[in-house]
């Protein structure tokens, strides 16, 4: 989820402690913002500083004036074997590659388990936006090379990379000889822990209360449990176990329709619990208004995709 969904969230999640609206009422709102900063936080710490501290094995850099595949597949492939011959993880940065006039040419890696190939594809020159500004090469360029592992990646088959800072790849050896290929693994990792939502709970809840402590728990949690509805998954008890718990893949990260979707389902909870709060009507039909608010209009769009799609 973006940033501004999870911070809208966070908000939603305060807004059912009765101390928090009062005191929201009383013009101190500062349960919102402590539950808004809450539900930031774990991507917050991600982007802002753990992704630099991250130390990868290599880089692969595509020359920008003549991409070609070859180079690129036969590196990627070369650090899944290598992980293998060590048993160890090894982990490389897909560089960018840069253009004139803020543009970047896009390329994409993909990993087929059943042939334990690596297959890479230069794609067309994009914006910043991610939209096409030149024309696309008049034949798909593509390179394949092999691997001597089992490769599955936990997150998606087909990486794409393209504009600003490309991804880091970490091959991850398995007890059963095949390497799991885990995609920014600085990411969702230590900070989207049900365990750390615990404990920053309490070292908020010990000096400004219970309300305050819960509520932190209660919105960091609502982050992490968000994320769990995408591809990428979280490492839900880190530290007791650094894996990834898989997600549920049920929409994925970058959707405006399913950012869109939880924006307008936390602002009717909002809604819902300040109305309850003030004794309106509504506070009484919370079923009506999940139902008119989000289910029937989610149906609606279900609907219309399905006609469009025949």
């Amino acid at each position: 989820m973006k940033g501004f969904t999870h911070f809208v969230g966070g908000l939603a999640v305060t807004s059912f402690f009765p101390a928090a609206v009062s005191a929201g009422a009383a013009g101190v709102p500062w349960y919102f913002v402590l539950g808004g900063a809450a539900a930031l936080l774990p991507d917050t710490v991600d982007f802002k500083i753990l992704r630099f501290l991250y130390r990868h094995d290599g880089e692969i850099a595509p020359d920008a004036a003549a991409p070609d595949p070859a180079p690129v597949a036969a590196a990627v492939a070369a650090a899944v074997d290598r992980a293998l011959a060590r048993n160890k993880p090894v982990s490389i940065k897909l560089d960018t590659v840069p253009m004139a006039n803020n543009s970047w040419r896009q390329y994409r890696v993909r990993f087929d388990p059943t042939r334990r190939q690596v297959i890479v594809t230069v794609g067309p020159v994009v914006s910043t936006s991610q939209t096409v500004v030149g024309p696309p090469p008049r034949k798909p360029v593509t390179a394949v090379a092999e691997t001597e592992a089992i490769v599955f990646p936990e997150y998606l088959a087909e990486i794409t990379v393209d504009i600003l800072d490309g991804p880091v790849l970490e091959m991850q050896p398995q007890a059963d000889g095949r390497i799991r290929v885990g995609f920014i693994p600085w990411h969702r990792c230590r900070t989207h822990s049900l365990v750390l939502a615990l404990v920053l709970g309490l070292v908020v809840g010990v000096p400004w209360g219970l309300t305050a402590g819960a509520i932190v728990l209660a919105a960091y949690g609502s982050h992490i449990l968000a994320d769990q509805l995408g591809f990428m998954g979280s490492s839900l008890w880190y530290p007791i176990s650094r894996q990834r718990i898989p997600g549920l893949q049920r929409l994925h990260a970058m959707n405006p329709l399913a950012n869109a979707l939880f924006v307008w389902t936390s602002l009717l909870l909002i809604l819902w619990n300040l109305s309850r709060a003030a004794g309106s009507e509504l506070a009484y039909a919370l079923p009506r208004l999940l139902f008119f608010g989000v289910v029937l209009p989610v149906l609606g769009i279900r609907l219309l995709a399905a006609i469009n799609s025949d």
